[in-house]
């Protein structure tokens, strides 16, 4: 990917330990390297290091709070139908992430109809890029009935007098 202008830096948030393990649980990646601190610096890892899928899958959850419309947040139409990542770093436990994105410059915007592509950088504390990558989202058809989302439901509530009219 070529060096391309990218918007300002959001979504702070810092790797913990407590995250590293819940990832292992969810993945089934129990790798002593991620598991074993005395194994990892031992083998020149240097620490606590995280999945490089962790970092790559925040950064999708990121994008849903800090730039919805590049992953089709509210549009029940639109889909990511690409993603892709590479892991440049190690990601360590402290560690805090954050993001920055742009369109991407190249995406073949022709060849996708009604897709949006989004190129995207995760950095550490000291603004190293940790991992890179694209995501596209296929956008969802002007006019169309399912264009929306529709609004949530209102909180169900029971009402204990019409419970029981109803079991006379």
């Amino acid at each position: 990917m070529t060096q391309i202008e990218m918007c300002a830096t959001a979504g702070h948030r810092t790797v913990s330990a407590d995250e590293i393990a819940a990832f292992g649980s969810l993945t089934g990646d129990y790798s002593r390297i991620h598991f074993d601190l005395e194994y990892s610096r031992a083998s020149g890892l240097g620490g606590e290091l995280a999945h490089g899928l962790l970092g790559a899958s925040w950064v999708l959850g990121a994008m849903t709070l800090h730039a919805p419309e590049r992953v089709g947040v509210g549009d029940g139409d639109a889909y990511l139908s690409h993603y892709s990542v590479r892991l440049m770093r190690m990601v360590f436990a402290g560690d805090t992430l954050s993001f920055r994105w742009s369109d991407d410059p190249e995406f073949d915007a022709a060849s996708q109809r009604s897709a949006r592509a989004t190129a995207f950088e995760v950095l550490n504390q000291r603004e190293e890029v940790v991992s890179r990558g694209r995501v596209v989202l296929c956008l969802g058809h002007e006019g169309s009935e399912r264009s929306k989302l529709p609004d949530p439901p209102t909180r169900w509530s029971f009402d204990a007098n019409e419970s029981s009219q109803a079991l006379t």
